[in-house]
């Protein structure tokens, strides 16, 4: 009869479910944008400003989330977590998401 302990080998973190979570967040995020520009109406100097101000910020909040998903999907590959659906959808959502974002710094007006 032996009265050791057998500890689970693999890793209790959750970056993997906080990938997916960020990766729905940013999807939200470019919906509601969308929206915005989608109904977006301006006969006014002050209306153009205060829409730009508006869209500036939810970008902002955006790229923040962006670097939070490519950080906790490195996070979780570092730490060796199981690879399952919430990991690959993350990993590939965020990659989407960045590759968007490194295309939009090269495009200028």
């Amino acid at each position: 009869m032996s009265n050791t302990l057998e500890v689970d080998k693999k890793s209790t973190s959750e970056y993997r479910k906080w990938s997916l979570r960020i990766f729905i967040y940013q999807v939200i995020i470019q919906i509601s944008l969308y929206y915005l520009a989608a109904n977006f109406s301006a006969f006014s100097e002050e209306a153009i400003v205060e829409f730009s101000e508006k869209v500036f910020l939810i970008n902002i909040l955006a790229n923040l989330l962006l670097v939070a998903g490519i950080v906790t999907s490195i996070l979780a590959l570092y730490k060796k977590e199981t690879m399952n659906y919430q990991l690959m959808i993350g990993m590939i959502g965020n990659g989407i998401f960045l590759l968007i974002a490194l295309l939009t710094l090269s495009y200028r007006i």
